[in-house]
């Protein structure tokens, strides 16, 4: 071993990614497996890192959840934000709301989502009833922050919408596709093929 090692220092002068090589080699003939392993598996993750800090570095829009987004690795990486865009705020409860809203010190905030569909899924009874299933977003309309409603559908076919905007928002929503647009599915027997809704049991 000593042989080898010896023969790897003493040969010719190299560039550096050469030399780093080299020495990498020669780092592995002196570790025993366990060692060897352990510093591959250290060296694949310095170059995650590497990687994932450059395409930080360089992103304009950075995509993440609420806990990821207000944590001390993306703050100690990226400083502060310009803007956040919450996106489905009402399925969100407050305190995850809250935490990349305080944490990134943001100047511009956009919250986005609906505060009449799902509320944030809260397991425990007492939290409930302490007032964590409530949204931030639902709060702010409820203390009276004026919103902007978005009136126009391009999701669901608008016999679907027609029920909704009717039992939920008062009738104020329009449709953004026609019914011929949303085709009844094909390998489906319909009970009736002028009506695209069917109850289906699944029990």
């Amino acid at each position: 071993m000593d042989m080898k090692r010896d023969q790897w220092m003493e040969s010719k002068p190299m560039s550096d990614s050469e030399d780093e090589e080299k020495v990498n080699i020669w780092m592995d003939l002196e570790l025993d497996p366990a060692e060897r392993q352990k510093r591959k598996e250290r060296q694949e993750r310095d170059q995650d890192n590497f990687i994932r800090d450059e395409i930080l570095d360089n992103a304009e829009v950075i995509c993440a959840q609420m806990i990821t987004a207000g944590g001390d690795f993306l703050f100690r990486q990226l400083g502060s934000f310009d803007a956040i865009l919450v996106d489905e705020v009402a399925q969100c409860t407050e305190i995850n709301t809250i935490v990349p809203i305080v944490q990134r010190g943001c100047s511009r905030l956009v919250l986005s989502g609906d505060h009449c569909q799902l509320p944030p899924t809260v397991q425990s009874e007492e939290a409930e009833e302490r007032g964590m299933s409530v949204s931030l977003y639902a709060r702010l309309v409820r203390e009276g922050l004026e919103a902007k409603f978005l009136d126009t559908q391009f999701r669901s076919h608008p016999k679907l919408m027609e029920f909704s905007s009717k039992m939920v928002y008062d009738g104020r929503l329009k449709d953004g596709i026609r019914g011929e647009e949303r085709p009844a599915l094909q390998g489906f027997v319909w009970p009736r093929r002028d009506v695209p809704v069917a109850f289906v049991d699944m029990g």
